[in-house]
This record gives C-alpha cells, structure tokens and sequence, in this order.
C-alpha cells in the first residue's frame, strides 16, 4: 500500500491551514475552495492564487477572490472556513455581448452582414468575456440564428455550447478556457500513484428517446372559396343564408323589341343565342315588323330558337319574346337595314328591352346586381338603405375558407403533407406561399391597361415567397384588367387581379372590387379557389403542427417518455401542385430531406449528454496537475490531517457536495438575490460546505 503523502494549500494572508479542498467542473458556474485554519489577528487577503502542494507537484488556481468566511467552534476549538471562488465568478456578474446574427430575409435566404459561424460566435462571446488564448473547437454545420440583446457573454456561450453538444471547460494548466464536444479528449486519466479506482457509481439519466420539435410545417394548398356577406352583428353567412337576401321570386325571361320608321322592303334581323333571323318588310308600319317577326322566329327550326323562345305582337306593334321557363335566359341583338324606299327618309331602327329578368328559384342574387344591389330586402335589424349599404361593402367582396375539396366537392378539404380536414377552422392561411417567385414569360391572355401584357409577379433577381393567389372564372369588367378572349369571364386556369386580404379569425378573404362571373345576365359567385401556404391546428389538441423526429438510441430501456429539444430553425415545408385547369393536386414537393439532415445533427449533439461511455473514477496519493476536458468532467484537489490526494472522474461526476452539471446551469441564471434565498445554493455560489452542519447535495 503506498505510503501516505502529506501536502499543504495556501492562500496569501493566511497561515496555520488544516484543511482545504477544491472541486473543478465543467461549465461557466465558478467552483469554491474550502480552506479551514485557524484564527488569526490579520484579516486574509481578497484575491490571490490558491496553490495545492505535496513536496514535489503543485497546483494553482489562479486569480481567485475570497467569498467569505465563517467560523465554527467545537469540542476542538474554534476555526475558519475561507470560501474561496475561482475566477469564473467574475463571468456571472460582468461583461454584456450584443448581436444580432444569421438572420434570414423575406426571401428566406441569410442576410449576408449576419452571417457567423459558430466558431466566430464563440468568439465574440469569449471575447466580451475578457479572455484570450481560448480555444473553440465546435462543429459549424449549421448557422444558428442569434438574438443577443445585450445579455451576460457567458451565459449566451453556455447556451450556444449546449445547443452544438458541447461544453465550456476551464482548464487550470493554461489558465484558459476552451469550448469542446462533449466527450471529447483522450479519453482516460493519467497514470500516478493510485490509492483507488473503480467504475463510476453515476450513470446519466439516459431516455429511451430523444424528440426534437421544430418550427410549424408550411402546406402550400388550394382552398375552395364560397362567397358571402356581411350580417347586422358583423358576422359572415353565405349569400343565401344573409337576411337581406332579395326575394326569390322565380319568373320567365321576357325580352321587347319596338321598329321605328319601318317602311316596305326594309330589312330587319333578330339574333338570339346567336341564331340569326330575318325579316323584309312587305309593307310599311310596325305591324308588318312585328307581325313578320313573330312568324319567322316560331317557324325557326335551329335548336338555340324553337322550343326556348316563343314570340307575339303585343300593344299594336311591339314584338314580345319570352322564355319557356322560368330562370331560362336568352340574349338578344337586332339590326336594321334600308334596302329601298326613299333615300331622305329616316333610317330604320330595330331596339330591344329586358322587360322582366328570368328569374330562377335557387339564386336569390342573380339580378341584383352590384354596386346598386336595389333588389335586397329591409329586415327587423336593417333599414333598406342599412341593407343596400351591407350588400355594397360585402357581397361578391368576401369569399369564405370552405371545407370542401378543391376537385371533389363531395369531400373535405385536403392538405398536402396533412391531409382531410376535420373543420376549416384548423387552418391558419398566410399571405405567401411557399413556391418562390422566378423568372417566367407573361401570359398573352392577361392584358393591363396600358394594353401590354400583364406581368403579375415581377421577378426582381431574387428568389422569394410568391404572395398568395386565387384562380378561377371572373367577369374582368370591374378589374381594369382585360382578358383577350371573348366570352365576358376569364379563363378558370388564370389568375384574379384583384388585391385582397385574409381574416384569420373569421376565415374569410375581403377583395378590394367586386368578384362575380356572368352568365347571360345574370350575376354570380366566382367559382374561385385560394392558393396559400398555411399552418394546421391538430383537430384534437388544437395545437399548431410541428416538425417532429424522434431518434431512440440503442441499448434497455428504462419506459421513460421522450426527451425534448426546441429548434425553430427547422422548418418543413409541402408544397402541393395542381392541375390549373381541373385544381386536381398532381403531386407534392416538401424539404424532409434537408429537414433530416438537420434533425440528425441537433439530435446526435444533444445524445452526446446522454451517451453512455465507460465511467471511471480514480483517487491520486498526492496532488496530480489534472485539466479537465470534454471526457474528464470533474477534478477534486484535497489536503489535511489524513494526507492529500487527487479525484479524477471520466465521463461522470463524483462530488455530492457539489450540485451536478444540470443543476449548475440552472443555478447560472439566478440573480445574487435569488442565490442568497435559495436553499439549494450553498453560501459559496453553488458549492456547498462539507462538514458535520451540512447536509450533502440531496433533494
């Protein structure tokens, strides 16, 4: 058995040392020596080196400060206790680091004057710390995003460290500090006069998995759009459920049409539903016209005429068409030439009128056009000028969110990367979607007003969210913008240029102009569909949906839950692409692949606290200069009655005087108030003393 080895620790100002003892950890919390001796008439000084030395090897502590000192006195008589803090304690109350760095603009892309490295990060905080000859040996895989606004340096670098799986680790042999993977080093003490060794009795509180849990996932979806109004108590209904909905009032289409100046051998035509028929006057007089007509359109055998419109002379010379049913509507143009007679008399005319609107039952809004909107009805809540100004502001302007799918309608709405919806009310639309807006031709049907064609998004050099869109079939009238084609409504794979905003809270999507179709006469809800990206609220907790990656390490399991790690820097992303035509979604593109990659990372850092690896702790005879690194986590130096000795532990902590790392790091954010009340906290800034009144680090 070796022989035991006395050795000595002194401190300036002090003499007649019985005992001291001084455990250094990893971390920015400062260790506090114990020094014991014996009363003395001179007061002890407030900064020095604290040095450990058995006759031949010595350690140093180095610029350490006098916390305080106690006195006991007992069967043995009366002596100090010197709380002595290494340097580390100016860490917590000095220094300020402000930054802010690896920020990302609209277009999702680094601004590049933020972009720092981990490594440079480090730095910074380091340097803000007052050190220098540092070492930082953190991986640089991923840009953290930094908000430092004005914050203590060593806390911001403690919690840079963990998030990377390091560590920050003050080595006494340089009197330096180093930021180190956890874990890493050579991985085993040094050899010397052993006087015990043993596996350690610690064993990390490993869980059976790890869950990381990132930013909110972005669906990028097309959403149904149903038109709606405005209510007296400002909330929205569907147009047919509004109680200032015109009467139904279901009626047959009746069109009149009146000559003037007829005289014989005049021509006279009239087209409906582009069916043309042809009259020549045999005598002169309107009869004659009306008469002629009337005769030629019931004889006509095209199929856009017989058995749709039936025609008559009414009021003398008035010829009246109507429609065989009721909401059965037809157009109508007239033409009239001279084809004799007396050149300086009038030129014939042939003009028509809507006399009643063909009115069908199940379309309260067919003919009550806007902005008159004349036909909507007064109720016990709104006055008719109330009810005219309600349709004004929100009828064919707002279109709500519906749960129905976009190419299905007999189906709930489908999100791609989530899937059918329970309720609409689980999305959260934005006002961008996740395709980036590129460079692209402009499409020669859309014609702006300067008569050139229309670019929609214009494509600046940089890639970015393109806003949110809604597609469909428009009358283009009230956009100022013209579609080259000739019917009266857009094309249903084109966009509608008309601006607009979202209402999360009510779902509901307000234009700034009226967004209808038409269709011979009659006035219409656009069949329209929004394109966005959104979130999506889990239909049972109600909670946003998140990137989630569980990663279970190998080994038995204890049946704990998961371990939880926030990174809102990850971010997945679906993207669905639809048939522009149809709105069917023909495939969906998504970032796992670089979300997984980041996952991976994150969570291989974080499994490093919990990696088991061979734990050992060793005792020393004597005083062995040992530098903690990221595999040796905690070095106990100690002198006394019963000799002097070292503590080395690998991969573990041996001290239960000392709180363990976690605990340290909670500690590190209390305030000197805080400190002083917490019961957990010894006098010493997170040591607490051995001796007979104290009780070990216990819960």
């Amino acid at each position: 058995m070796p022989a035991i080895i006395h050795g000595v620790a002194s401190w300036p100002g002090v003499s007649g040392v019985r005992s001291c003892s001084y455990t250094i950890g990893h971390g920015i919390m400062p260790s506090t020596a114990i020094l014991t001796c014996n009363p003395q008439a001179r007061m002890p000084a407030t900064l020095g080196n604290l040095v450990f030395y058995d006759g031949s090897r010595s350690v140093t502590i180095p610029n350490c400060r006098l916390g305080g000192i106690k006195t006991t006195t007992d069967a043995s008589g009366t002596v100090w206790h010197l709380e002595i803090t290494d340097r580390r304690w100016k860490w917590r109350a000095t220094g300020v680091v402000a930054g802010l760095y690896n920020q990302r603009d609209y277009r999702n892309r680094f601004i590049p004057w933020t972009v720092r490295t981990n490594t440079a990060l480090c730095s910074l905080c380091l340097d803000a710390m007052g050190e220098s000859g540092y070492t930082v040996a953190v991986p640089n895989t991923a840009l953290l995003p930094i908000d430092w606004d004005y914050v203590n340096p060593a806390k911001a670098l403690e919690d840079l460290a963990e998030g990377l799986g390091c560590r920050v680790v003050y080595r006494l042999d340089t009197d330096t500090v180093a930021v180190v993977p956890l874990g890493s080093g050579t991985g085993i003490l040094p050899a010397g006069s052993i006087a015990k060794q043993g596996p350690s009795a610690q064993s990390p509180e490993v869980p059976d998995s790890l869950l990381l849990v990132g930013a909110p996932t972005r669906h990028q979806t097309r959403i149904r759009l149903v038109a709606c109004g405005e209510e007296w108590d400002k909330s929205f209904r569907e147009l047919e459920n509004l109680s200032y909905k015109p009467t139904t009032g279901a009626t047959r289409h009746v069109v009149d049409i009146e000559s003037r100046n007829a005289k014989f051998l005049n021509q006279w035509q009239v087209t409906i539903d582009g069916a043309i028929v042809t009259y020549v006057s045999g005598a002169d007089g309107g009869i004659d016209v009306a008469n002629g007509l009337a005769a030629a359109i019931n004889a006509s055998a095209d199929p856009r005429i017989r058995g749709k419109v039936t025609a008559r002379r009414i009021l003398i010379s008035t010829l009246e068409l109507t429609g065989p049913a009721n909401g059965a509507v037809f157009v109508v143009k007239t033409k009239a030439l001279r084809a004799g007679g007396d050149p300086d008399s009038p030129p014939p005319s042939l003009t028509w009128k809507v006399d009643v609107h063909g009115k069908p039952s199940s379309n309260s809004w067919a003919y009550c056009s806007p902005p008159a909107f004349a036909d909507v009805q007064r109720t016990d809540r709104l006055t008719y000028q109330q009810a005219v100004e309600k349709a004004r502001g929100s009828v064919f302007k707002h279109y709500a969110l519906a749960n129905v799918d976009v190419s299905d309608p007999r189906r709930a709405a489908f999100v791609p990367g989530f899937g059918r919806l329970a309720r609409i009310f689980q999305l959260i639309p934005s006002m961008s979607q996740v395709e980036q807006v590129v460079p692209a031709p402009n499409d020669a049907r859309i014609i702006g007003r300067d008569g050139q064609p229309l670019t929609v998004h214009f494509y600046d050099g940089y890639s970015r969210d393109k806003p949110a869109e809604v597609y469909g079939s428009y009358h283009w009238a009230p956009t100022g913008v013209i579609f080259a084609k000739a019917s009266d409504n857009s094309d249903p794979d084109l966009p509608v240029i008309v601006p607009f905003t979202i209402d999360n809270e009510q779902l509901v999507l307000q234009f700034s102009d009226y967004v209808y179709k038409l269709e011979k006469g009659a006035v219409l809800p656009a069949s329209i569909v929004l394109q966005t990206a959104v979130q999506v609220r889990d239909a049972q907790t109600n909670q946003v949906v998140r990137y989630l990656r569980y990663y279970e390490p190998p080994g038995p399991k204890a049946g704990t839950r998961p371990a939880v790690f926030r990174h809102d820097d990850i971010r997945l992303v679906y993207a669905g692409v639809y048939d522009p035509s149809t709105n069917r979604l023909l495939r969906v593109v998504d970032n796992k692949a670089e979300c997984e990659a980041q996952a991976q990372y994150y969570l291989l850092g974080h499994m490093a606290q919990f990696q088991v690896r061979t734990k050992m702790e060793r005792e020393y005879n004597g005083i062995v200069p040992i530098a903690i690194d990221g595999s040796i986590h905690q070095v106990t130096w100690t002198v006394g009655e019963s000799g002097c000795s070292t503590q080395a532990s690998l991969h573990s902590e041996h001290s239960t005087y000392l709180p363990p790392y976690p605990e340290r790091r909670r500690i590190s954010y209390l305030s000197p108030a805080q400190l002083q009340a917490d019961p957990r906290v010894g006098d010493a800034a997170g040591n607490t003393k051995p001796g007979p009144s104290m009780a070990p680090w216990k819960q």
